[in-house]
């Protein structure tokens, strides 16, 4: 496998998904995929008929879906890097993440969760370099992790993009406001729900503590302080690959 340069890595990290709906790499990855979860659990003979199909239809329907958005990613990288699909898909970092991600997004339909897994698994692979230890940590830290504390990291890594990207926030807007406003978690218990998520992202080695739902991130000016480098990792390791949600590929 020929050597990657420095800027070669930035284009992985920057790679867009904009290749068309049918490739080539359905079948290689659906293949992969099936082997690697099988089949749908038993749910037990006292439940109908009725709500078993019922249940593998939409586990199906999610999951094709899911794996057509998989495809894509190995089209992309295919043509990234120069590999054949083939080896794309038996490198073994990629491997590892293509399943871990699959696995979790079985359990999800969730678009935001969707898109950051498929984003894992986008920057994944011997390719980009990475240790296989911070790989693995990396997509544990994904799957592990709910949507909102991923999005909470892209906003202190970087505040001033995140006001950007939502300017109904003005510019002192605490994180209690972002839950609010951007994440819709509104309810009475909010600030537990925030304090228990903050603490959570400390407890897992990405941010530092000292953060709290009052955190104003323009007025402190903390941000570049708030990740470890573990952190700053994982926040590159979700950056969007799509410009746009992924399209039906019904």
């Amino acid at each position: 496998m020929k050597e990657r340069s420095p800027s070669d890595d930035e284009q992985v990290r920057e790679l867009r998904l904009t290749l068309p709906r049918e490739s080539a790499a359905d079948t290689v990855v659906a293949a992969s995929a099936a082997v690697a979860l099988g089949v749908l659990p038993l749910i037990g003979s006292a439940l109908s008929t009725t709500f078993q199909s019922a249940v593998q239809a939409v586990s199906q329907r999610e999951m094709q879906a899911w794996l057509a958005r998989m495809a894509e990613v190995v089209d992309a990288l295919a043509h990234l890097t120069n590999l054949r699909v083939d080896d794309i898909v038996g490198d073994g970092q990629f491997y590892q993440s293509l399943v871990r991600a699959s696995r979790a997004a079985q359990e999800t339909t969730d678009a935001t969760k969707l898109n950051q897994l498929e984003a894992g698994v986008a920057h994944s692979g011997s390719w980009t370099q990475r240790p296989p230890l911070l790989e693995r940590t990396l997509m544990r830290l994904l799957v592990q992790l709910e949507p909102e504390q991923i999005e909470f990291l892209q906003l202190v890594h970087d505040p001033r993009r995140y006001a950007l990207a939502h300017p109904e926030l003005g510019e002192r807007f605490s994180l209690h406001d972002v839950y609010k406003q951007v994440l819709g978690v509104a309810d009475p218990g909010s600030f537990e729900i925030i304090g228990r998520q903050l603490n959570e992202l400390y407890m897992s080695g990405v941010m530092r503590a000292g953060f709290g739902p009052t955190f104003v991130p323009l007025r402190e000016n903390k941000g570049e302080f708030a990740l470890t480098d573990l952190g700053i990792e994982l926040v590159r390791y979700c950056a969007r690959v799509r410009k746009y949600p992924a399209a039906d590929r019904s």
